[in-house]
């Protein structure tokens, strides 16, 4: 059980400046006067919602980036909005019996709706853009830096939440294009880390570019620490910083949490792994993630006389044989499809190349693994579930192994991303075909309700959330009489014609059933 992010932004779009004080000017007020009513929610629902849509804009990162005093104003009032939604559902507990049961459900739908965004406001929008600053390391946020640390932010936020897949290590990898003229201008530093295990701090530089990556590998610790590590790595590596200001940088982000079951735990073997084997990589450069097995990795191995030294991971032959093929002459996805025909088990892979710009290629195979492509404003966001994406996109395309033999390929392009346009699938015959507008579907969960927040675990923080949650659901169905407390269920809750049943006993059992989280 392993984890994979990637994000692709792409670099060519319009994105439009949004001034600071327009964000801030975007938020609603608390009602006049300060009176916490549930009548007041539904306009203060429509403003939040108004203001997360600009807020999600490309052209807000700059703005929120730059602007650490706004991002400030904009969080007290936030909190209190925050505040204020607190007393109205301190209202609905002391008084809540004077509303109907509709109006009741209506204004708790509404609260959850208010704090979900204020969530997203406050976490996925102003704490993304102070994560971006300290991933910065003090260098100057530009518009065009901005897209590149927040490619950064999104990855290692996502990774966050998915080390509940695999926690022995975690390594992220900064793919960047360079134009000619700048790739002449790369930091000298970086000329100086190379390294044919692809540890944590190594570059590579490629065609058309340079590939820097960042690892860890500890058994032992806490959930966040390897993705603390992790940007602490990034935010003091002063060359990266300086890579990713030039002029024509256009970066791609490949990231992966591990759970290893082939292969001992180390920084070499931690993805992505890229394809050099005797110290060379051959005329192709490609790199990769793995979720799930190669069952018959030994065997292929040794087809290829593969000697990779100390990296004994199954996942090192992807980019070794996806190179090879295309080197032979095969593109980029009829390549990975050629490979995943040949490996044995159920998996799902993210493969990146130096033949194209930046584009990423999947292939899920198999009934135990999925990938899940995020549409996003400006860019893809993948991952292994759900959850990764949900801070930047709730549409989404579910991509699963039911495609036979070979699986399901798609490629990513840069051009377009974050739109259908840019996605293509592999047909078995491999022929690429468009994606429908029919299979974007929209994720019911958001950030706030995979939060971790502060505590340790997450059963932990289930623990600390039941009794208040029990109490919303009690709200408004429960009534005094005396000294005691009786059952209130209005006619949503408990309708009529299902009174009657139990009255006349047509009802005689009621099964109750129970999903864990």
């Amino acid at each position: 059980m392993c984890g994979v992010v990637a994000v692709l932004p792409d670099y060519d779009l319009d994105y439009g400046a949004i001034q600071p004080r327009e964000l801030l000017a975007a938020l609603p007020e608390v009602p006049a006067g300060g009176r916490a009513e549930s009548g007041s929610l539904e306009p203060v629902l429509k403003q939040l919602a108004s203001a997360a849509d600009l807020y999600a804009a490309p052209g807000a990162w700059p703005a929120l980036t730059s602007a650490a005093d706004v991002a400030a104003e904009v969080r007290d009032r936030l909190t209190a909005v925050g505040q204020w939604v607190g007393e109205v559902e301190a209202g609905l507990d002391a008084g809540g019996s004077r509303l109907s049961d509709a109006e009741l459900e209506a204004a708790q739908g509404r609260i959850l709706m208010v704090r979900d965004l204020l969530w997203n406001l406050e976490q996925d929008r102003v704490g993304a853009a102070a994560r971006i600053r300290a991933l910065a390391g003090g260098s100057p946020i530009t518009p065009r830096t901005a897209l590149a640390y927040l490619a950064l932010d999104s990855v290692l936020d996502s990774v966050d939440r998915l080390e509940v897949r695999g926690r022995d290590s975690a390594g992220v990898q900064v793919w960047v294009n360079l134009d000619e003229a700048d790739q002449a201008r790369v930091p000298a530093s970086l000329r100086d880390r190379r390294d044919p295990e692809y540890r944590s701090g190594s570059v590579e530089f490629v065609r058309g570019g340079v590939t820097v990556v960042y690892k860890r590998a500890s058994v032992i610790g806490a959930l966040g620490d390897n993705v603390a590590y992790l940007r602490a790595q990034i935010s003091s590596d002063v060359a990266l910083h300086d890579l990713l200001a030039l002029p024509s940088a256009r970066i791609s982000v490949l990231a992966h949490t591990r759970w290893a079951s082939v292969g001992r735990i180390s920084e070499a073997n931690a993805h992505p792994v890229n394809n050099i084997a005797d110290g060379h990589a051959g005329p192709v450069y490609a790199t990769a993630v793995l979720n799930g097995d190669i069952d018959n990795h030994v065997d292929l191995r040794s087809a290829h006389a593969l000697r990779p030294g100390t990296i004994t991971t199954d996942a090192k032959l992807i980019p070794v044989m996806i190179a090879e093929r295309i080197a032979e002459g095969a593109d980029p996805v009829a390549a990975t499809a050629a490979c995943v025909r040949e490996f044995d088990g159920s998996m799902a892979i993210v493969t990146q190349d130096d033949t194209n710009d930046g584009q990423l290629i999947l292939a899920v195979k198999g009934s135990g693994q999925g990938l899940y492509v995020g549409l996003a404003r400006g860019c893809f966001i993948v991952a292994s579930e759900v959850y990764g994406l949900v801070a930047l996109t709730d549409q989404y395309l579910r991509v699963d192994g039911s495609g036979g033999k070979t699986g399901t390929v798609l490629k990513l392009s840069r051009a377009g991303a974050g739109t259908l346009r840019a996605i293509e699938r592999a047909d078995e015959n491999g022929q690429l075909l468009p994606v429908e507008t029919e299979e974007i579907r929209t994720a019911e969960i958001t950030t706030r309700d995979i939060a971790r927040g502060g505590f340790a675990h997450y059963l932990e923080k289930e623990i600390s959330e039941a009794p208040s949650s029990f109490r919303k659901t009690l709200r408004g169905r429960t009534a005094i009489d005396g000294d005691r407390l009786h059952i209130a269920l209005g006619e949503s809750s408990f309708p009529a014609h299902v009174r009657e049943k139990f009255a006349t006993g047509a009802i005689g059992n009621v099964i109750v059933i129970g999903q864990g989280t």
